[in-house]
């Protein structure tokens, strides 16, 4: 049962009127692009995986220099401030993601990669993936933003993310919020 609704996301109960924590559905293959902005001389489009996959977001482009930014319906804010952030990501080359978070202390930018350094550089925070994905098939990741964020910032508090960049060509799915 429906117990109240937010601009992203609907909270449910059980019929015991438990809440239960439902993911905030950014992106499941849907047939729509007008989500993804690539940057120039990159294309995403929309291609069907298999039976387990569906419809996933195709990106091709020129490596790390080419990104496409994700934002939630009608190039809109995500407009949630859930914990954690998930998705299915399968890249046979170099890849990154970077998150746009604005937070209780200004707008910060988490850049996951797993060449990269952990640490900070003005507004960035750049967290280490662990094991590099490449070429391994269909991957799920799972971060807690709050978390990575504050290694770099302690105190600050996520209030809303922005958007979400994968950088290389890849193909991505089931992008998700969550508070758990």
């Amino acid at each position: 049962k429906t117990v109240g609704v937010n601009s992203n996301s609907v909270v449910s109960a059980d019929l015991a009127g438990t809440a239960l924590n439902l993911p905030n559905i950014i992106f499941n293959g849907a047939p729509s692009l007008s989500n993804w902005i690539p940057s120039s001389g990159a294309s995403a489009t929309i291609q069907y995986e298999d039976a387990e996959y569906g419809n996933v977001a195709a990106l091709s482009g020129n490596g790390l220099a080419s990104y496409y930014l994700l934002y939630a319906g009608n190039q809109q804010y995500w407009n949630t401030a859930d914990n954690y952030v998930s998705w299915d990501m399968n890249f046979n080359e170099d890849y990154a993601i970077e998150l746009a978070v604005e937070t209780d202390q200004g707008k910060h930018y988490i850049f996951y990669s797993p060449t990269v350094a952990p640490g900070k550089n003005q507004d960035f925070v750049y967290v280490q993936l662990s094991g590099n994905i490449k070429g391994a098939g269909w991957v799920n990741v799972t971060r807690n933003i709050q978390a990575d964020l504050n290694t770099q910032f302690p105190g600050a508090i996520i209030t809303n993310i922005n958007s979400i960049a994968f950088y290389g060509s890849g193909k991505v799915d089931n992008v998700q919020t969550n508070k758990e």
